[in-house]
């Protein structure tokens, strides 16, 4: 039986590696060099799937052998502005008077790319959610701003760290925000061969009558 191809994580994100590590797979990490740059006249959605696509194909180009490749690129997105990740704290802070008491959006594009696996297709998508801040102190914004926390991070906040405590509401799914919707990298990488195949389950003669079996 051939061996399964390697999967490789197309980024230097901890955040990413430790949400890929809950999928209990085996996986090697290479960071894509690629500048993330704007198109005019492009799309949130469009941009983040774009670059996600860029980075995976950008480390499967210095692949010498078969494997999967998985790409993420995330946005977020106050009214129309695509907030990118801050300069300096001062960026921050902006970005944090922008979302305090907002709601917002986050999009993550993902593309699973194959490296020397004749007649295999890559796949993209990008999933949404919707996040809102409760109105923000002055006192709040720099406490969040007192440690690094805020530095390489697309809105200037981690919602698994300090910014928890002022989220009010989130739609959609939770890894999204972190940089990775596990749900959907799920699903990739089951078409992949990596995941379990889906257990078909029988059809109890109660189903075929219209009615479900509760326990």
């Amino acid at each position: 039986m051939p061996s399964q191809p390697r999967l490789i994580l197309a980024s230097a994100s901890p955040r990413r590696l430790l949400l890929l590590r809950n999928l209990d797979l085996s996986f090697m990490v290479r960071t894509s060099h690629i500048a993330e740059t704007r198109v005019p006249g492009e799309g949130a959605r469009q941009r983040a799937v774009r670059l996600a696509r860029e980075k995976a194909r950008d480390v499967a180009s210095r692949l010498r052998q078969p494997a999967w490749v998985l790409g993420a690129d995330t946005l977020v997105v106050a009214g129309t502005t695509v907030l990118e990740k801050p300069v300096n704290r001062d960026d921050a802070l902006r970005m944090l008077d922008r979302l305090s008491g907002c709601r917002h959006t986050v999009i993550t594009g993902i593309c699973l790319t194959p490296a020397h696996l004749p007649g295999r297709r890559e796949s993209t998508s990008c999933r949404t959610t919707r996040v809102t801040f409760s109105p923000l102190s002055h006192h709040q914004k720099n406490w969040l701003l007192t440690d690094d926390e805020y530095k390489d991070k697309a809105g200037a906040y981690a919602v698994q760290g300090r910014a928890a405590a002022f989220i009010s509401s989130l739609t959609g799914s939770p890894s999204n925000v972190i940089g990775l919707p596990l749900d959907l990298v799920y699903e990739f990488l089951e078409e992949a061969g990596y995941m379990p195949a889906p257990v078909r389950r029988r059809h109890h003669p109660a189903a075929r009558s219209g009615t479900r079996q509760r326990s």
